[in-house]
């Protein structure tokens, strides 16, 4: 079999696809038109958002490595003689031909226009398969997500692209739940290379010793499955259900996207009775000045101090969402202690619970850290005394890429950076970021407080590494009394912004 290559404006690819399509997804009894139908739906669901001035390459067949699981898993076994192959789109920005991808002087050229890719497969009830796109390709900016970096081969050229991946369930070996887990995988596997790819099937398996049923057509799954899956994938996963959390729910919520973890979230269509799987991956950007501004005059409470600590976690966000329904990175909003979704389609959800992939060795959780750091407020630990307000951002990160930033930052101060990078800490800490609102607007912050989240919360001290703040840095996790406090100003530094890009 030869692969057909064809090339074409992205406002011009359906009936090319679809003269793909015939040739690769017919099978059987299917009629034609049934299957333009299907390509047509796909394409014009998945292309809303795009930008209309990109290029596609089109080209078949294409085996791809997830369809092919679930053809072996399930399809084969059918009387039907389904497809085994799919179809696969390339995205650019700039015009491109196809003598470009044999043209080695090219190749930079292909790269810097790469938009990213997308998979057809031939399950008619939904042909959206495995895709990641770049933010890049969308008119309106998407915001600070979680991405990694994903190579893949466009007519035998390798080319790169950043993103988050997608698809949509098959509905028969993937629901929401399976695809989520599968998105999940497919980006830590491949930003951080001890976590394993999720295929399918390998899902299943694992399923299979807790389930009382067949897992073939595929099932929905309950949270505590999501759970068990990842924790076998080799997390430590956390559940987090509003019933448990109450007013705190929105807030752990927040917390957990602006540390940068995509979270699982199940959500309830109250009218429809139905309840459905998305993955968060990150927030619109923040308007700081409106930020502000809301946290200041909405009818938040401040934390009981005074001066007022507003925590930036209290606030309303719009968050960015894989969804198996609707096109890569749609947003809704969610936040000041109401859990209810709000897409930009109208549509309103309640998020009734979410799992949170930490990593096994992250020990203390987002709710027993910030409960933590609100009781050395309290206590007077962290001096507040003549700040009018003051912002409270909290996040978890690795002790790598914080002495990272910390180390190229070019306004902190030396004493406080000497401190920070030469100090001990654990593979990952919680950090407090403590602000005003005009220091915040700058993305500037006065102080910070450093807690170690590979350890439990035991003891009064246990968890805290430094606290620098106002005129001192206190360093407890210093080897002699009498370098644990140094006696300087401290001055406003640069924010930590590296969790989402």
């Amino acid at each position: 079999m030869i692969i057909t290559t064809t090339i074409a404006p992205i406002g011009d690819i359906i009936p090319k696809v679809q003269a793909h399509a015939r040739k690769i997804f017919q099978y059987g009894s299917i009629p034609v038109n049934q299957v333009d139908e299907a390509v047509k739906d796909a394409l014009a669901l998945f292309q809303y958002g795009l930008r209309d001035d990109l290029f596609v390459c089109i080209e078949s067949p294409y085996m791809d490595e997830v369809y092919r699981d679930s053809y072996s898993q399930y399809y084969a076994g059918k009387l039907e003689s389904y497809p085994k192959d799919c179809i696969r789109l390339s995205f650019f920005e700039a015009p491109i031909k196809v003598s470009d991808f044999r043209d080695s002087k090219r190749r930079s050229y292909l790269q810097q226009s790469f938009m990213g890719f997308l998979v057809l497969r031939p399950t008619l009830r939904n042909v959206i398969g495995r895709n990641v796109m770049s933010p890049k390709a969308y008119w309106e900016p998407i915001g600070e997500i979680c991405q990694t970096t994903f190579t893949t081969t466009v007519n035998c050229v390798k080319l790169t692209i950043d993103g988050f991946p997608h698809s949509a369930q098959d509905t028969e070996t993937m629901t929401c739940a399976q695809t989520t887990l599968w998105a999940i995988m497919e980006y830590f596997s491949r930003r951080y290379p001890h976590y394993q790819l999720a295929f399918p099937s390998g899902i299943t398996r694992l399923l299979e010793p807790i389930m009382y049923e067949r897992m073939m057509p595929a099932v929905g799954l309950h949270i505590s499955h999501v759970s068990y899956v990842l924790r076998s994938f080799g997390f430590g996963p956390r559940i987090y259900s509003k019933v448990d959390y109450q007013e705190d729910f929105t807030r752990l919520f927040s917390c957990y996207v602006e540390s940068g973890i995509p979270i699982v979230v199940s959500i309830l269509n109250k009218d429809e009775k139905t309840s459905h799987a998305v993955i968060c991956v990150g927030r619109k950007a923040v308007d700081t000045k409106q930020l502000v501004q809301y946290l200041q005059e909405s009818d938040i409470e401040p934390e009981q101090q005074q001066p007022p600590v507003y925590d930036l976690d209290r606030a309303v966000k719009e968050y960015v969402f894989i969804d198996d329904n609707l096109p890569p990175y749609s947003r809704a909003a969610f936040g000041n202690g109401n859990a209810t979704l709000t897409r930009s389609d109208g549509k309103k959800f309640e998020v009734t619970a979410f799992v949170v992939p930490l990593h096994r060795n992250v020990y203390l959780e987002a709710s027993t850290a910030k409960r933590y750091v609100e009781n050395l407020l309290a206590q007077g630990v962290i001096e507040l005394s003549g700040y009018h307000d003051v912002i409270l951002k909290f996040f978890l990160t690795s002790s790598r890429s914080y002495k990272d930033r910390v180390a190229t930052d070019p306004y902190m101060q030396s004493e406080l950076k000497q401190v920070i990078v030469s100090a001990v800490l654990p593979q990952f800490i919680w950090v407090g970021e403590l602000s005003t609102p005009k220091f915040f607007q700058q993305k500037r912050a006065l102080g910070v407080v450093l807690l170690d989240a590979t350890e439990a919360y035991t003891a009064k001290d246990k968890p805290l590494i430094l606290v620098a703040f106002h005129d001192k840095i206190r360093n407890f996790a210093a080897a002699f009394r009498d370098e644990a406090t140094l006696l300087v100003p401290v001055k406003p530094f640069s924010q930590y912004q590296s969790n989402l890009t």
